[in-house]
């Protein structure tokens, strides 16, 4: 039976015909992913370890570069949440682009503030009277 043992930063499968291993990962025993050392910059050869739902479970490896890429989303998706208030989200709404048509959005080095007549930018009536009186 093949059994994950875990070692500080090494995890190895090895086969084993005892039904318990104290070095084995356990289906019944909590914190044992959360003793392991964290690799905090993953790359695309990492290795993670999963159960197949289309092969009855079966455990599988992936490398972290196979996984599928979740971008773009959909302008329905909400992209960020208050910190102090999660009931606060934020999307981005494209449908109003002309077809076949990406469009830039190029933050300023700055912290920007879109409210209109009050923010870091003037709404744009007030921009073109300034401009005109110019």
């Amino acid at each position: 039976m093949p059994v994950l043992k875990t070692r500080g930063d090494d995890a190895t499968w090895h086969e084993t015909s005892a039904t318990s291993d104290a070095d084995a990962l356990h289906d019944n025993v909590s914190g044992e992913i959360a003793a392991i050392a964290e690799k905090v910059s993953p790359v695309n050869a990492d290795v993670v370890v999963i159960e197949d739902s289309a092969d009855s479970d079966n455990k599988k490896r992936v490398q972290l570069g196979n996984l599928p890429d979740a971008h773009p989303v959909a302008d329905t998706t909400d992209l960020v949440k208050g910190s102090a208030d999660a009931t606060k989200l934020l999307r981005i709404e494209v449908d109003g682009l002309t077809t076949a048509t990406t469009r830039t959005i190029t933050m300023a080095d700055q912290n920007v503030d879109l409210t209109p007549d009050s923010g870091t930018y003037p709404a744009f009536a007030t921009a073109v009277a300034l401009a005109v009186a110019l």
